[in-house]
């Protein structure tokens, strides 16, 4: 009798043994995974890099960076990918010019794929070559038995055509400044080589010389598409005080969104 309880205990002790060793899809040690920065079409301005894991030999966590350049590019959101989607916790964090994901998950998973999708604006003026770099942290990626997984790593590289751009060009400044106030007007063109871009608010706004605004201005500007656009700011009357003063104009797609089309033009009267 005491045998055959000692046995059943065994097998009891071996079963559970052998179900903890089983976490989930065994993973492929003959898979070389690759990680890669892929770049999506450009939409008007904003576009979406995926991070995309092929020949996954079976993961339970990552966490990397995705580094990129936040003079050119402003990240605005990051989704989990397909692959990753159901399974596990999925955390992000963004700092200017870094994404921090990380995902952790009882079982292996074993699909190939998108793992983490990023959508980016490319702010006015930026124009060339930019790259979007990924830094593997320690312990990048494991597998259920908290195993280094090993991965190559392909990073983005976006080339930015500045002929797919918006500028305010000043054909005429008679903006003057006399005792405490400025009067005048402003003569500008918009040369508009955007297809997405149709209208427009410009803003005209006058800073003292702490830096502080002290007027402001603007213009809603419809049929927009294509070529030269001429418009004028008449019949600016603010009183701004003595000393040199900083004026700006810019442009956003609306008063509602405010998303700036351009960093626009800035001098001093």
């Amino acid at each position: 009798m005491t045998k055959k309880i000692l046995t059943f205990i065994l097998f009891i002790c071996f079963s559970l043994v052998s179900a903890s060793a089983q976490p989930g899809i065994t993973p492929n040690s003959g898979l070389t995974p690759r990680l890669e920065v892929l770049i999506g079409e450009i939409n008007g301005d904003e576009f979406y890099a995926t991070i995309s894991l092929a020949d996954n030999p079976g993961i339970a966590g990552f966490r990397f960076d995705l580094l990129y350049n936040n003079t050119k590019l402003e990240q605005i959101s990051v989704e989990e990918g397909d692959v990753i989607a159901t399974p596990g916790a999925f955390l992000f964090s963004t700092i200017p010019g870094m994404v921090r994901a990380q995902w952790t998950h009882a079982f292996n998973v074993t699909n190939s794929g998108p793992l983490v999708v990023v959508r980016f604006r490319i702010l006015p003026e930026a124009y060339g070559t930019t790259t979007l770099n990924i830094v593997q942290r320690a312990t990048s990626f494991v597998n259920a038995n908290l195993e280094l997984v090993p991965v190559e790593v392909t990073n983005g590289i976006l080339e930015i055509d500045n002929t797919q751009s918006l500028e305010i060009i000043i054909t005429e400044n008679n903006l003057i400044s006399h005792w405490g106030a400025i009067s005048g007007s402003v003569h500008f063109d918009i040369l508009n080589n955007r297809s997405d871009v149709s209208s427009a608010v410009m803003i005209l706004a006058i800073y003292d010389a702490g830096d502080r605004l002290i007027y402001i201005n603007f213009l809603e500007i419809g049929n927009l598409l294509g070529g030269y656009h001429s418009a004028s700011f008449q019949n600016i009357q603010a009183s701004v005080g003595a000393g040199f003063h900083r004026v700006r104009i810019f442009c956003w797609d609306s008063l509602i969104r405010m998303r700036p089309l351009t960093n626009g033009v800035t001098f001093r009267i």
